[in-house]
């Protein structure tokens, strides 16, 4: 099989090698797009716009987040709830100083992307070019997690439905590996019965 194999590779040598020149120039585009393109995990928007799905599928685009249509209208009607409460943090800072302040606190809190908005113009956007670099300055962050970081998984398995005794148990944990929402992971299951263990791994989309 391996003979047959390499032989193949001989006489079609000019289609692997295209196709391996393909692959790796995809990649290196794909690789440069990336480049040209760096997510931006922070945008700063209106509060009125932050409050609608349009506002919220903007900000997670721009840090090249992936959401479904529900977890997009959930995250607006979250932040519009909080219109006449205090938001998930109010940056007190100077104007220099609010790029770092804000993503230190969206990383701190777990957060795949943040909106910022300004409490006392609300239809307006921020706007931090109008300020000098020393001006203090007030603002609203709403850091908004799309999918929990790590994943943890208790599984129990009865006898049967009349006998809930336990026949298997097992655990898992698993970490995000994609901005859509896919995860990798191992876990144990242990079979009481036959009193054995067994090792797995796990992908979660």
């Amino acid at each position: 099989m391996g003979v047959l194999c390499m032989d193949w590779i001989k006489n079609h040598k000019k289609i692997v090698l295209g196709t391996v020149a393909a692959i790796i120039l995809a990649a290196a585009i794909f690789y440069l797009y990336e480049k040209m393109h760096p997510a931006v995990p922070v945008t700063y928007e209106t509060q009125t716009d932050a409050e609608t799905p349009a506002g919220i599928e903007n900000a997670a685009d721009k840090a090249k987040i992936k959401l479904q249509q529900d977890q997009i209208e959930e995250a607006a009607k979250q932040i519009a709830s909080l219109k006449n409460k205090q938001p998930d943090t109010i940056t007190h800072t100077i104007v220099q100083q609010v790029p770092v302040v804000v993503e230190k606190e969206r990383q701190d809190s777990g957060a795949d992307f943040a909106i910022v908005t300004d409490p006392k113009n609300p239809d307006q956007k921020v706007d931090l070019t109008q300020y000098q670099e020393t001006d203090p300055v007030v603002l609203n962050q709403y850091n908004v997690q799309a999918y929990k970081k790590i994943l943890h998984t208790v599984s129990y398995a009865p006898k049967d439905i009349q006998d809930w005794s336990p026949k298997e148990v097992g655990y898992s944990v698993a970490k995000k590996i994609t901005n859509d929402g896919q995860y990798i992971g191992v876990g144990v299951d242990y079979n009481v019965d036959e009193k054995k263990g067994l090792v797995k791994l796990e992908y979660t989309w």
